[in-house]
């Protein structure tokens, strides 16, 4: 099998080795489904840590209901915040957790619910890696090289203060 290219006749195993091996490099086109596969290294940025921070407010704000999971979308235009979808990655940090989706006329729930570990990073008490590499909507690994909630807002960051503007705002 060339490097650059699978052979028609090769067999399925074959072709999922060459494109595991393309799509990690350069990216290509599947030579079974002719999709394009890709491994993207998706780092973890300010626009992130700003909408993990206002997922956290409902939880301080008594917002949510008992099961954890509320619908994040509805709540951040409720308080008027301009996201850009930036919360669904945070899934792949171990922060935010899907509800399973129940719904045949829906791709998901729109129901998510925040672990520990958003509030410990938002806190400043642990650190978080720096990239997700993602394949198929799937976390294939994460960097070594980790960031603080300081080094994403690229200034010290208070949680409690945030929160202080937030309850300001709401009145």
């Amino acid at each position: 099998m060339m490097d650059d290219s699978v052979s028609s006749d090769a067999s399925l195993e074959e072709a999922k080795v060459w494109l595991r091996h393309k799509a990690l490099k350069d990216g290509a086109r599947c030579p079974c489904c002719n999709q394009w596969t890709q491994v993207y290294k998706y780092s973890f940025h300010k626009g992130m840590g700003k909408a993990l921070a206002y997922i956290c407010s409902a939880y301080e704000f008594g917002r949510v209901p008992e099961d954890g999971y509320f619908h994040v979308e509805h709540y951040l235009k409720e308080l008027k915040v301009k996201f850009h979808g930036y919360h669904s990655k945070l899934k792949f940090w171990d922060m935010l957790e899907a509800r399973i989706n129940t719904a045949n006329n829906k791709k998901w729930s729109g129901y998510w619910k925040v672990n520990q570990c958003a509030f410990d990073f938002l806190a400043g008490r642990i650190e978080v890696p720096k990239y997700a590499y993602l394949f198929n909507n799937t976390c294939l690994k994460h960097s070594d090289e980790t960031v603080s909630i300081h080094d994403v807002m690229k200034s010290p960051f208070d949680y409690s203060e945030m929160l202080k503007g937030l309850i300001n705002e709401q009145r």
